[in-house]
């Protein structure tokens, strides 16, 4: 209501509003593509969905980094490698009863450096999530990595082993170069998502999941991970109902395969060609580079990424949303993208 809050119960109680209102956004398009993608699935046979075995589990805590934060239950990464052997024989014991808690997690914010402090919008929430819970997630990941890296986008760079935000710069710079040198127009687009971590839609993040072929054994894993997901912020608890799971080492790779969803139905006539081979992005995790030759070209590959990320309930933030022409004939003037100025 403008008001400041005066008192500790008024401000718990306003940072629970705002990271409600943040974390649950509303439902994604409809998309009948998604819809049948997930119903002629054939799961994948070579998918292991027996329940892990003592090394996978001594494996993952291994994988723990030192130095974090413990979560609700106060575990830290260094507590469980200290004893790893009785530690392992525990974890394993109860992944095999299969969770039914772990879910939780203590939100603190942290000041973005900019806006006012009395803002919650000035604040950037990070996650604190049970380290044990963090183990079960290294080793379900361990799983779904072959098959996540079957189906990835070739564009795509982040969660792939070689590959940085360098690979795409030298391409991006390769590309400028190609078509200076050949007189040939090109325009980039750097696309901004609003919130594109918090705001993906579970059920059609299952349907792109269950497209591939994941197992429906790790998919009711994953899903019961984040299905009645919650937060405390020293506050009353609260639930959140879209986004993928705030500080889950699964986060990166579940938000692109709805990445490399989207990207692949970009229209294939358009974008540009190199060596016969036809492409309009460069991509990591929510970073995007939109290609084309000319304006037009251009408003037609971001008319698709935006119709494509909206079943996925994602939402392009014109506003910092930048075009910018690095082949030859460098002037451009803005485009309009469905009533937006780009």
């Amino acid at each position: 209501d403008g008001n400041t809050c005066s008192t500790q119960e008024e401000t718990l109680q306003r940072w629970k509003e705002h990271y409600e209102n943040a974390l649950t956004c509303p439902e994604a398009t409809p998309s009948p593509d998604l819809d049948a993608l997930a119903t002629d699935a054939i799961s994948d046979s070579k998918t292991c969905v027996d329940v892990p075995m003592l090394e996978e589990v001594c494996s993952a805590i291994k994988k723990l980094q030192n130095g974090h934060a413990a979560g609700p239950d106060r575990i830290t990464p260094e507590l469980l490698q200290c004893a790893i052997e009785p530690t392992s024989a525990a974890l394993h014991q109860l992944f095999v009863w299969v969770w039914t808690t772990g879910k939780e997690g203590i939100i603190i914010s942290l000041y973005k450096g900019k806006g006012s402090h009395t803002e919650c919008s000035s604040f950037r929430p990070i996650t604190l999530l049970s380290v044990p819970g963090k183990v079960f997630s290294h080793v379900l990941l361990a799983l779904l990595q072959p098959l996540l890296t079957k189906h990835r986008h070739p564009e795509q760079s982040d969660f792939a082993a070689g590959r940085s935000t360098m690979d795409a710069i030298f391409a991006l710079c390769l590309l400028s170069e190609i078509h200076r040198e050949f007189n040939c127009p090109l325009i980039a687009a750097y696309v901004e998502l609003k919130a594109a971590f918090d705001s993906i839609d579970r059920n059609a993040l299952w349907k792109a999941l269950r497209g591939i072929g994941i197992p429906d054994t790790l998919l009711r894993l994953i899903q019961d991970l984040h299905n009645g997901s919650g937060g405390n912020h020293k506050s009353e608890r609260f639930y959140t109902r879209s986004g993928v799971r705030q500080g889950c080492v699964l986060a990166p790779a579940l938000f692109c395969r709805a990445m490399d969803w989207i990207l692949k139905r970009i229209t294939a006539n358009i974008g540009i060609t190199i060596s016969q081979t036809l492409f309009s992005d460069l991509d990591y995790a929510d970073d995007v580079i939109l290609l084309g030759l000319d304006a037009n070209n251009l408003k037609d590959v971001l008319k698709s990424f935006q119709r494509n990320a909206a079943t996925l309930g994602l939402q392009v933030s014109w506003a910092k949303t930048k075009i910018q022409s690095i082949g030859a004939n460098a002037v451009i003037q803005g485009i309009q993208v469905n009533g937006q100025t780009v």
